[in-house]
């Protein structure tokens, strides 16, 4: 896949200058803007797949330009930076698109995940696979260059280091993925070298390269953060399988942090819905796999059947509970159905009741939530939903039902 573009759109021209070399050194190709109207004009012309933004801008503020920006392209990926900090208008920028926000001054930690979600979903939307960055350091020229030539047949990138000074130099430069040392290097060792990467970056996995009587070197290294060591002479088809297992790991460890960080921003959500009785939902015409599955995952484990309707009662989502009584996505609340819910213990449910509720929810104003029993113990909760799309800006309302049926 080509190389993710990112436009950086800050007025202060020392932090923009920082923060463009921040993200090149993570991999991707920087375009710089100094203000909102500049940036705007810069993304219509050369479509950008991310951008960063100050919150505080010339000409136009940030959620001003980044309102203009997901109408004329829904799919670009938005991180907002703020000096404020303000939770209130964190909320607001991730209602409204915005994929992450990170504070002044730049944790580069949050600014490396905000980085990854962003591209993790632009991988998603094209079906394109990573392509992985390898550093090989090792002194002997015709060892590096037989394995380099090996590990590139693989279709991986491969950067060539000839000992670990210059190792650690690359990887201050480069975005590396996985790093394969020496453990005996001029200049520096494998382990030395190991540590001050550390010290640097934590968003890599390692693997040693020993020779015969250097088991106990090996290990400190492995305790150093290393995934594996390979033995001299190095068995080719063992190397593969060894980078391929770091590739592995290395992704499932920035997919946690992808999801920790989303779980992070759902509490900041459910804590200003606690807060201003406010429930509104920003569905963008394009929402990833990665996310909408590992959603449908949480709420798969909830011990309630919820379904949303729209106001025609047309289902248009349910979790897996209620799909034991649910046919298709745009199947109506007809009295067929209403008897089904005898199925998930909502057997005094009748059709007029539901229905009656669920109207006087949508006449009712955001963040109404309704509670019906169904039952001596069993209970349905009805919350009034706002769902925005881009592509016409128009809200649509739905309303979301819980039920919690008799316990046998």
């Amino acid at each position: 896949m080509d190389t993710c573009k990112v436009l950086i759109i800050e007025d202060d021209e020392s932090a923009r200058k920082q923060l463009a070399k921040l993200v090149r050194k993570e991999g991707f190709e920087v375009t710089e803007a100094e203000d909102g109207a500049a940036g705007l004009e810069i993304f219509k012309e050369m479509k950008q797949d991310i951008i960063i933004t100050d919150f505080s801008l010339p000409k136009m503020d940030g959620l001003e330009l980044m309102h203009s920006v997901k109408r004329y392209s829904p799919e670009v990926q938005l991180i907002l930076v703020t000096a404020f900090g303000g939770d209130d208008l964190a909320i607001m920028a991730l209602r409204d698109g915005v994929l992450d926000y990170i504070k002044k001054p730049i944790d580069i930690d949050a600014l490396v995940v905000a980085l990854g979600r962003a591209k993790e979903n632009i991988y998603l939307r094209k079906k394109t696979a990573m392509f992985p960055s390898l550093l090989l350091a090792e002194d002997e020229d015709a060892v590096r260059e037989r394995l380099a030539r090996v590990l590139e047949r693989e279709g991986w990138k491969v950067l060539q280091a000839s000992d670990g000074e210059k190792a650690v130099n690359i990887f201050q430069s480069a975005k590396i993925d996985i790093v394969m040392l020496d453990l005996k290097m001029p200049q520096k060792d494998g382990l030395t070298a190991l540590k001050e990467m550390r010290s640097i970056s934590d968003d890599f996995e390692a693997i040693i390269l020993s020779g015969f009587g250097d088991e106990a070197t090996a290990v400190e290294a492995m305790r150093s953060g290393a995934t594996n060591f390979i033995r001299k002479p190095i068995d080719l088809d063992h190397l593969i399988v060894a980078v391929e297992k770091a590739i592995e790991r290395l992704k499932l460890n920035r997919a946690l942090k992808y999801r920790n960080r989303e779980l992070e921003i759902q509490k900041q959500f459910a804590a200003y819905i606690s807060k201003n009785s406010e429930i509104v939902i920003n569905a963008s015409d394009y929402l990833t796999e990665q996310v909408t599955g590992f959603a449908q995952k949480l709420l798969d484990v909830l011990p309630l059947a919820i379904f949303v309707v729209d106001s025609a009662f047309r289902i248009q989502y349910y979790n897996r509970d209620m799909g034991k009584i649910v046919e298709r996505r745009d199947q109506v609340m007809d009295e067929e159905f209403i008897k089904r819910l005898a199925k998930l213990g909502a057997a005094n449910v009748t059709y007029d009741s539901l229905i009656s509720r669920i109207s006087k929810v949508f006449e009712e104003k955001s963040g109404t939530i309704d509670r019906m029993k169904i039952g001596k113990y069993g209970y349905a909760t009805l919350s009034l939903l706002k769902v925005k799309k881009y592509s016409d800006e128009k809200m649509m309302d739905l309303v979301a039902v819980a039920i919690r049926g008799e316990r046998s």
